[in-house]
């Protein structure tokens, strides 16, 4: 059901976002920050709806008519150049095989920031990107508050691991972890 309400919702949102991209970088932000689709088990958890999001906001993005400017500040400037070293130090990283797959994750991100700085100049279209932020990350703090007062904060997880020295020593055998 909530792989259902999940994929309904962010396709629902793509002639939203082809009309009207700063939609697309808000819908990307909620993507990004609160993962929803990742508190789904079935077939929305493997479905690259980030990346849907953004090709759908750079179409958009490509299509307004709105004006397109960067703004080029220090800040954006620096941003820019910090791109252009993680870019360089991938040329040069001693595991090239695990620096280039990171490299295309980051530029899509840095690229998708940048469009963000386009579409977000308008005080109003700010204030509702800090909101998405906001309750996107607040979900999480609300839902682990009620667990911690509904548990106790006692789950161990799967290993159960015990942070008590005197259950550790008194393990036998394979059991034994520490010496």
């Amino acid at each position: 059901m909530r792989d259902i309400f999940v994929t309904v919702v962010i396709f629902g949102s793509i002639p939203l976002i082809l009309a009207r991209p700063y939609i697309g970088v808000l819908m990307w932000a909620w993507l990004g920050f609160m993962n929803p689709h990742r508190l789904t088990w079935g077939f929305a958890l493997s479905v690259p709806f980030a990346q849907i999001v953004a090709i759908a906001t750079l179409l958009g993005l490509f299509f307004s008519r709105e004006r397109k400017r960067i703004p080029w500040t220090r800040e954006t400037f620096v941003l820019l150049l910090f791109t252009a070293w993680m870019l360089m130090t991938t040329f040069f990283a001693f595991s090239q095989e695990f620096a280039w797959p990171q490299w295309e994750k980051v530029w899509k991100i840095q690229l998708m920031v940048f469009v963000t700085l386009v579409l977000m100049q308008r005080v109003e279209r700010l204030q509702a990107l800090i909101w998405v932020i906001v309750l996107s990350l607040g979900f999480y703090g609300v839902k682990g508050g009620i667990w911690t007062v509904a548990t106790g904060g006692a789950y161990r997880g799967v290993l159960e691991v015990s942070q008590d020295a005197t259950a550790v020593r008194g393990l036998k055998g394979e059991k034994r972890l520490l010496d």
